[in-house]
């Protein structure tokens, strides 16, 4: 991965939390998504901006403004991964979770149901980096089950990096692709794909895309957070159109 793309990778990954921890400003029954995590693991200037938020009149203008240039980019994140949450739990009998491309995500430790493990967060080496020390300065320590993979998708073999780390091909997996391969080369795609289709297991992958997966109509804020239920239904009629699980058994 370029030196430029890594680094739009990475303030992808920093704003992108940046969203999912203005979200818990609003009351619990009116967020797209619970996330109690993501504040705590912020840099600081997005803690910053974080934290300038919590005010609704300021939070609610800001939301307004970038509604009417980029319509649907505030629900697109968290509704996102709250369809993710949705599909991972629904999942039966895994051996294994893999987030490819994972940031700052919080997903290992949002659902209950990854506790027991392993789960395998690969990204670049700098991303891994810092979410490492965040999460060390958040919690104490990393979690037992978690497993941090630094990679260069356009330059290592995925499969070698993963195995390194304790991964198995014979293990039920469900791999998670958010976003990614906006950020990757053709051949960094290629590479990512192939080995996909060589794993030896039921997979289920979500490839998103960036914005294709949930903003074809555009979802607002208010009618993800007025309808939630049929938000995902039109990310599940949106997705069955363009990705369908992977399996190989």
């Amino acid at each position: 991965m370029g030196n430029s793309m890594s680094k739009k990778a990475a303030d992808t990954a920093a704003s992108v939390a940046a969203i999912i921890a203005i979200e818990q400003h609003f009351p619990r029954d009116e967020r797209l998504l619970d996330d109690g995590l993501a504040g705590r693991i912020l840099p600081l200037g997005s803690k910053v901006f974080v934290w300038l938020l919590r005010f609704a009149w300021l939070r609610d203008w800001m939301i307004r403004l970038t509604e009417k240039r980029f319509p649907g980019v505030w629900a697109i994140f968290p509704v996102r991964k709250r369809y993710i949450d949705a599909k991972v739990t629904e999942a039966t009998h895994l051996d294994a979770l893999v987030n490819l491309g994972a940031g700052l995500d919080t997903l290992t430790f949002r659902l209950p149901i990854l506790a027991k493990g392993p789960v395998f967060e690969v990204d670049q080496p700098g991303n891994i980096d810092l979410k490492r020390s965040k999460l060390n300065q958040a919690l104490g320590e990393l979690p037992e089950q978690l497993r941090l993979v630094p990679v260069d998708f356009d330059a290592q073999e995925l499969g070698s990096a993963l195995a390194s780390h304790g991964y198995s091909s014979d293990m039920k997996t469900f791999f998670v692709l958010e976003a990614v391969t906006q950020y990757l080369t053709v051949t960094g795609i290629q590479t990512t794909f192939d080995f996909l289709a060589k794993t030896q297991c039921t997979t289920s992958r979500f490839s998103t895309g960036g914005t294709n997966l949930v903003v074809r109509p555009p979802i607002s804020r208010h009618s993800a957070k007025t309808g939630m239920s049929q938000s995902l239904m039109r990310i599940s009629s949106r997705f069955s159109q363009t990705a369908q699980p992977i399996s190989t058994r």
